[in-house]
């Protein structure tokens, strides 16, 4: 296999691309267009300014009586985005400035789309229309996915389908590039989109291949030395995060046993190994995911890690994003104050977490009507405490459920001695307050209000819930 460090060293070409996010041009977009017998009563674009974005930026116009709509709006750098009118939709490619026109009718939606207006907007997306028909459209003879071969052939076989396959794409790329006339910086978008996913199937391939023990030839990389990890794009498009997310981890496992290593392990290394590797946006872009998955779960070893991105990471959205995250996740960490909250017990009394818990040692459990192994687990708390009564223990059940009829009738049945206490539709934070992220989760308690253990044991765990418990 070629060495990891072969695979990084192409060059970061300064191009167009570079140019444009470094000035970070501003300019007003302008779409109008034609709908002809296309029902529809707004034109809508979307698109994500970010891979933080957890909604898409949307712009909408109305549709006259005519079919007639125009809409205009601000941007500061190209986007991949979608133009949706009734039921139909197409992908668009959108530069700061552009002034683009479209034509289409319902019958025949993609193979009607004509565009007009500025050169490089009309040259970029009659670009695109050409080839979502080329290869993109379920119903073309030639259609086909690598996806949908990958059980059925060798990894030699697999290779010369792929290369077959890209060389197409690079033919049609060039071949269509003189009749549209795209901008020089939509091309390179596009060249390194199509060898993103060329490099996606192949790693898609290998993943399932080696998954049953099967070891894949040094000549079955190749294809790693005709890309670009580190990108100039000033975007990161989505098939560039998902060749990444393939790339980073499957060059980490050539060199270590990471099958066997513990989760939070796995976390550091992926960090570390992305932070040797890549430089800017996708480094930080890579590591954001990465601490977003750790900070689900916390664990003291990702403190180095967040205070690494925080000193280094110029991008304040990433930045601010991790740095909220770090805050939530350390919380409800062993050694913080109890977050305190007031909810509704069977009798629909509301009671104060704080007031119960006041001198007490206190096992706080999280649970949900429809989690039976929740059910389970305090039927084993009930009988433990039966058979071991302990006079300072206090128990505090909070049910997350929108299940109120269920809880009620939990409640009058199954009763482990302590508060049990309901957060439902009309409340629904209590879980987002002490971080709960799957069901059943508890927590152990100081008499003075300080977290003890996140997790603690569950009542399975009969050795260590009882040394808690009971001291031994």
């Amino acid at each position: 296999m070629p060495a990891v460090s072969k695979a990084f060293r192409f060059l970061l070409i300064l191009n167009f691309w570079t140019l444009l996010a470094a000035a970070g041009a501003q300019g007003q977009v302008r779409i109008s267009g034609q709908l002809d017998r296309l029902e529809a009563s707004q034109a809508i674009v979307r698109y994500f300014t970010s891979e933080l974005d957890a909604e898409p930026t949307i712009w909408r116009a109305n549709v006259d009586g005519h079919g007639r709509f125009e809409m205009e709006f601000p941007l500061d750098r190209p986007v991949e985005a979608y133009f949706e009118a009734g039921n139909q939709q197409t992908r668009l490619f959108l530069e700061p400035g552009d002034q683009l026109e479209l034509r289409a009718d319902l019958e025949r939606f993609d193979e009607s789309l004509r565009y007009r207006g500025k050169r490089s907007s009309r040259g970029n997306n009659s670009f695109l229309a050409a080839w979502i028909l080329a290869f993109e459209d379920t119903d073309s003879p030639a259609h086909f996915t690598l996806e949908s071969r990958m059980a059925q052939l060798q990894p030699h076989e697999f290779s010369l389908l792929a290369d077959s396959l890209l060389a197409r794409q690079l033919d049609f790329l060039d071949r269509q590039a003189r009749r549209s006339k795209p901008s020089r910086g939509f091309l390179a978008y596009q060249r390194e989109q199509i060898l993103f996913q060329d490099a996606i199937a192949r790693y898609a391939y290998a993943g399932k291949y080696t998954y049953h023990g099967n070891e894949l030839e040094d000549s079955y990389f190749q294809f790693l030395y005709r890309l670009n990890p580190q990108t100039a794009l000033p975007f990161l498009s989505e098939s560039y995060l998902e060749f990444l997310f393939y790339y980073l981890p499957y060059e980490l496992s050539r060199g270590n046993d990471t099958r066997a290593m513990p989760q939070e392990q796995y976390l550091v290394e992926l960090y570390n190994f992305t932070r040797g590797n890549l430089q800017g946006l996708p480094a930080y872009s890579v590591c954001t995911s990465i601490l977003r998955a750790g900070l689900e779960d916390y664990s003291p070893r990702y403190a180095s890690l967040v205070e690494d991105f925080l000193a280094t990471c110029p991008y304040p959205r990433h930045r601010e994003l991790i740095e909220w995250l770090s805050q939530e996740a350390l919380r409800v960490q062993p050694g913080r104050p109890a977050p305190d909250f007031s909810l509704p017990d069977a009798r629909g009394q509301m009671q104060r977490f704080s007031e119960l818990a006041r001198g007490k040692r206190v096992y706080l459990y999280f649970w949900s009507i429809w989690c039976v192994p929740c059910q389970n687990q305090l039927q084993r708390l009930e009988a433990f405490l039966r058979e071991n009564p302990a006079q300072d223990l206090l128990v505090v059940s909070v049910c997350l459920d929108n299940n109120i009829r269920g809880w009620e009738a939990w409640s009058r049945g199954l009763n482990p001695p302590g508060a049990h206490l309901y957060d439902g539709a009309e409340t629904a934070n209590t879980g987002e307050l002490w971080g709960v992220k799957q069901m059943p989760h508890a927590y152990w308690i100081a008499p003075d209000g300080t977290i003890l253990l996140n997790p603690a044991p569950t009542p399975e765990q009969t050795e260590e819930f009882s040394r808690m418990v009971l001291g031994h």
